[in-house]
C-alpha cells in the first residue's frame, strides 16, 4: 500500500487526527517539505509558551462567569464580566486562551465539553484592579470574586480536528492525481520538487479558527475541569502593575 493511500485511508476512515498528521509527518519528511514538518512536529508533540501558534489555536476569547461572595455569607452565581470592565493591559491575559497541547490531547478535551476555572492569581489580579478602581464588576462593591470559570466546547475542537483532517485529505488526493508516488522512499529528486511545490500550494490552514460561542449558561453537561494555558503569572504581574502605576 502507497503512502499516500494509508494518508486517505486514515483521513477518510475513523483514525485519529494524530495518527493522520503522523502520516503527513512521513510525507513531508520523505519530500523534504520543511515547512509542513516542522507543523507536523509540532502538533504531534506540543507547542512551547514560546511558539507562534495557529490561529486555531489560540488567542481564542473567553467570557467568563464569575462567583461572587460578601462577608455575610451571601453568594451571587453566574456572573457576567465583560472584557471591556477590566484595562486594556491585562485584557487578553484574562480574558484569552491558547493551546499549546499535543492533538492527542485536544481530541480528549474535544470529547466533551469542558469547565475550565480561572487561576488563583487570576482571581486576585481581578480584584485587585477593582480595588483600585481600574475595573468594574456587576454585584455591589461589598462583594469580591470568589471564583470564575469559562467553557470550552467540543464541537468547537472538533470543528478545528475535523479542517486539519479534511485538509491532509483533500492534500493526498491532490497528490495522488498529479504524483501518485509521493511519499515513497527513493524517488527522484525532481519528484520530490513536485509534491514540494504542490503542497506549498495546497496546505493551509489560515481558514481554521476557533469559532463559535464561548460562553454556556447553566450547562448540565460540563463536570470536567482541564488546564488550559492563559498567558503567565509573570506577564499578568507586569501588566498589574502597568495598570496600577496609571492610576496612581
Amino acid at each position: 500500500m502507497s503512502q499516500l493511500t494509508k494518508l486517505i485511508d486514515a483521513a477518510s476512515g475513523e483514525e485519529s487526527i494524530a495518527t493522520v498528521v503522523r502520516k503527513l509527518y512521513v510525507l513531508a519528511r520523505r519530500a523534504g517539505a520543511a515547512d509542513l514538518e516542522a507543523w507536523a512536529v509540532k502538533e504531534l508533540n506540543g507547542y512551547e509558551a514560546s511558539d507562534p501558534l495557529p490561529t486555531y489555536r489560540g488567542p481564542i476569547p473567553v467570557n467568563p462567569l464569575g462567583l461572587f461572595i460578601d462577608g455575610f455569607g451571601g453568594k451571587i452565581k453566574n456572573v457576567a464580566m465583560p472584557s471591556m470592565h477590566v484595562p486594556e493591559e491585562v485584557r487578553e491575559r484574562l480574558y484569552t486562551v491558547r493551546l499549546y497541547e499535543p492533538l492527542v490531547a485536544l481530541e480528549v478535551m474535544a470529547s466533551e465539553d469542558r469547565r475550565v476555572r480561572w487561576d488563583a492569581n487570576w482571581v486576585l489580579g481581578f480584584n485587585q484592579l477593582v480595588a483600585a478602581g481600574l475595573a468594574q464588576q456587576n454585584p455591589a462593591a461589598q462583594y469580591v470574586l470568589e471564583s470564575a470559570e469559562y467553557f470550552l466546547l467540543s464541537s468547537q475542537l472538533k470543528g478545528i480536528l475535523d479542517s486539519i483532517r479534511f485538509k491532509a485529505l483533500d492534500l493526498a488526493l491532490t497528490l495522488e492525481k498529479s504524483v501518485p508516488d509521493a511519499g515513497e522512499p527513493g524517488v527522484s529528486d525532481e519528484t520530490n520538487q513536485k509534491v514540494v511545490a504542490i503542497i506549498n500550494q495546497h496546505w493551509d490552514l489560515s481558514g481554521a479558527t476557533f469559532s463559535g460561542s464561548h460562553n454556556v449558561f447553566g450547562s448540565s453537561n460540563v463536570e470536567q475541569n482541564v488546564t488550559v494555558t492563559q498567558g503567565n503569572d509573570s506577564q499578568l504581574h507586569s501588566a498589574l502593575g502597568r495598570a496600577l502605576l496609571q492610576k496612581s
